[in-house]
């Protein structure tokens, strides 16, 4: 996760989500998860200034700083809370506007492997992701995300396996002269 102060623009994922919207096939939702697991977002997180500072100052001395943040959240009529991932600031900024967003937000990099570990850590706080809340609006809830996280880490399993056995340790020998 990191902050950014530039545009983040994903046009590879915009063009399958809008493809898939338009012509929902199990060939063009593939496409579209596959790019969304490829995908950085932009996530909007509330970091005190003291602690912003904290960073800051360690960063100058080669520091890394764990730090806490506050994320900022979608509730349905339900009372579900979705963490929200914008494409791009130009969906963020509709966000902002649309919901009169006061509070000082930053914008943190994140992607799916950041969200799962969030959502899943959530204990049933959080249930799952919206990209583009005001746009496309594509919802990713928790059981979806296991599925693909799952998904995910069989086929790194089995390429990892494929490479040479057990996680891609090699069997070496050592030789003396």
């Amino acid at each position: 996760m990191e902050d950014i102060n530039k545009k983040i623009q994903n046009l590879e994922f915009i063009v399958a989500m809008r493809k898939m919207q338009d012509e929902n096939t199990p060939a063009n939702r593939s496409k579209m998860i596959s790019e969304m697991m490829r995908t950085n977002f932009i996530s909007p997180a509330i970091v005190s200034p003291e602690v912003e500072e904290k960073v800051r100052q360690n960063k100058e001395k080669g520091i890394r700083t764990p730090i806490h943040v506050s994320f900022k959240v979608i509730h349905t009529k339900d009372g579900k809370k979705f963490l929200p991932a914008f494409t791009d600031t130009i969906q963020m900024n509709e966000w902002k506007e649309r919901t009169k967003m006061t509070d000082p937000v930053k914008n943190m990099v994140m992607n799916f492997d950041v969200y799962a570990q969030y959502v899943f850590g959530s204990k049933g706080g959080l249930a799952g992701f919206v990209i583009n809340p005001f746009g496309e609006n594509i919802v990713f809830p928790e059981e979806l995300m296991r599925s693909l996280f799952k998904q995910k880490m069989e086929h790194a399993a089995r390429a990892a396996k494929a490479k040479g056995g057990n996680g891609g340790s090699h069997d070496s020998q050592n030789h003396a002269n």
